[in-house]
């Protein structure tokens, strides 16, 4: 395995579309799963009534999640290749979720959409698609699942094909290098081999073809620590789930946590005792490895015996860096946001939530000082409310303190997904901060 070359892929769209089944089912037709693994796992299936739900249960990270068939949190399966490593991250896709959901894809270099034969794209496809965009996270395929519910009628796959690339084309994330690939993640049809159509793509040759340049050693170390991925383990102490964004991280490295330290006031500080690749939810066992690369997605064991560490950082979602090179953090910042959705306007004042990286917070728009729209390059000094398909140039002040990189510094530490919050809660757009105040 080249640890250095860690892809991560997110398998995202819309809620309840089988997207969790064809990662199990992969992982199946991969030789993953042993056999007496997968009796079990039929077994529990059969006792709930949900037979078909066999698969989506192999990468279901909680029992609720079985219960209610949906996905709540990410999880993820690693693949092991000789020249690579690749992470399939499963994410959420019901609105209820969308922390997880924006939290998990942005976590990957690239995405897998899924969309279902029968219905095509749905409501929360254009919220994934958002996402996407705000992070700037590329689409390498669509796989166009479900196709045994319409006997793999290739007419039909060709219709939700065009329709989704208009979708696409209205997000600005079609490439004609996505590849589009009809599955049936319930019969394994075109996941790892094809007993049905033939055509030559399957989604294992996809994964096992795709190379990404990751270029994110020459930054300083940021890795991102979320609050419920920390752990308190007998024997071994805290440990934190984690993905190293950039830089490299070492044993005996001393890590500050940000913003827990400026919220409290106090620097929260911590020893790397140990890295271990995580394994995902099944199949793959951990490695043990001295250094950690960018995108590695991996359990740290860290220790600092005058904090109770577990506590102090299950506080708040943080991101960590050296403590010679802290991340930055503030609570008031200039932005550039991009209105993608919204069903009114957007004035000074206005209240939303946003999410960078791991966290979300509340936050309020106090200033417009100029916007334009989306596709021109010019902005006019016009500080007006803000309308979908309007770019525009704000100071935000956070709730709290929010660990966060200028664009032109740390890019992708930079952005965030800019949500509503309560009945009418959606993704209207995203941004990136362009200066700390």
């Amino acid at each position: 395995m080249n640890f250095q070359n860690n892809i991560n892929v997110c398998v995202c769209g819309h809620t309840q579309i089988g997207k969790s089944t064809i990662v199990g089912r992969l992982l199946v037709e991969l030789g993953k799963i042993s056999s007496s693994e997968l009796k079990k796992y039929r077994e529990k299936a059969s006792l709930l009534g949900e037979e078909k739900h066999v698969y989506a249960m192999l990468v279901h990270t909680s029992k609720e999640e079985d219960e209610i068939k949906k996905t709540q949190y990410p999880s993820y399966a690693r693949i092991d290749f000789s020249n690579k490593i690749i992470t399939l991250i499963d994410t959420p896709g019901h609105q209820i979720y969308y922390k997880n959901m924006i939290f998990g894809i942005f976590q990957a270099d690239c995405a897998i959409l899924v969309v279902e034969a029968p219905k095509g794209p749905q409501e929360e496809t254009f919220s994934v698609l958002r996402i996407l965009k705000g992070f700037d996270i590329p689409i390498i395929s669509v796989v166009i699942t479900k196709m045994d519910e319409i006997q793999y009628d290739m007419e039909k796959f060709d219709k939700i094909k065009i329709e989704t690339i208009k979708v696409l084309e209205q997000h600005n994330l079609a490439s004609e290098n996505i590849k589009f690939i009809p599955v049936s993640g319930l019969e394994g049809e075109g996941l790892v081999k094809r007993n049905i159509l033939n055509m030559k793509d399957t989604l294992y040759t996809i994964l096992k073809n795709l190379t990404i340049r990751i270029l994110r050693e020459d930054f300083p170390l940021r890795t991102t620590m979320r609050r419920s991925n920390i752990f308190k383990l007998k024997g071994i102490g805290t440990v934190g789930v984690c993905e190293i964004e950039y830089g490299t991280l070492r044993k005996k490295d001393e890590l500050i946590f940000e913003p827990v330290s400026t919220i409290l006031n106090k620097k929260i500080t911590a020893k790397v005792r140990s890295i271990q690749l995580a394994k995902g939810v099944i199949a793959s066992p951990a490695v043990p490895i001295e250094q950690a690369y960018p995108r590695n997605i991996v359990g740290v064991a860290i220790h600092n015996s005058e904090l109770d560490l577990h506590e102090l950082l299950s506080q708040c979602n943080n991101i960590a860096g050296l403590s010679s090179c802290p991340p930055s953090v503030t609570s008031f910042f200039e932005a550039e946001i991009t209105v993608v959705h919204h069903p009114g306007v957007i004035p000074v004042g206005y209240k939303c939530i946003l999410h960078p990286h791991a966290d979300q917070v509340s936050a309020e728009i106090v200033s417009i000082l100029k916007k334009s729209r989306v596709g021109t390059t010019e902005y006019l000094e016009d500080t007006g409310a803000i309308s979908s398909g309007e770019r525009a140039i704000v100071q935000i002040k956070s709730s709290r303190s929010v660990a966060i990189e200028e664009s032109n510094v740390i890019p992708s530490l930079s952005k965030f997904i800019i949500r509503t919050s309560g009945i009418h809660d959606m993704i209207i757009g995203f941004g990136k901060c362009i200066k700390i105040l």
